[in-house]
């Protein structure tokens, strides 16, 4: 026969137990619903970066100085602010880039030499991650 100080320290490491199996499902349970908490808002951001509009590029125009230097300019429209955004350019003048100033307005002056038939274009990306059409302008 056991003596009662067994028992009561049986009963106890039982109940131990128990409280340690209590823990481990409350804690699997608070760390599935945290994962499900990140996938749903990734998967809401992502749903929502889909629906929202594309920035514009408007007035996207291109000036020549009769000395090899053109002037890019134009506007970016957004729902959003259209401050601070990042232009790129291709075409001719793929591999730069300029911000857009607080209005939305940016400009470009680059150095051709002989730009003729050639096609300017430019890009934008919202804040939200959204990637503009292409603006083109195409000189002769």
């Amino acid at each position: 026969m056991r003596s009662r100080n067994t028992v009561n320290a049986l009963e106890s490491i039982r109940t131990f137990v128990a409280t340690l199996r209590t823990v481990h499902a409350l804690h699997l349970r608070a760390t599935l619903f945290i994962v499900a908490v990140v996938a749903a808002t990734a998967l809401a951001t992502h749903a929502r970066a889909d629906e929202l509009p594309k920035p514009r590029i408007v007035d996207f125009s291109v000036s020549f100085d009769g000395f090899d230097q053109y002037y890019v300019t134009g506007t970016v429209v957004d729902l959003e602010n259209v401050d601070y955004l990042t232009v790129e350019f291709g075409d001719i003048l793929s591999g730069n880039t300029v911000q857009t100033n607080p209005d939305g307005t940016f400009g470009l002056l680059v150095w051709i030499y002989h730009a003729e038939y050639e096609t300017f274009s430019a890009t934008v990306t919202s804040h939200e991650g959204v990637v503009s059409d292409r603006a083109s302008y195409w000189i002769n």
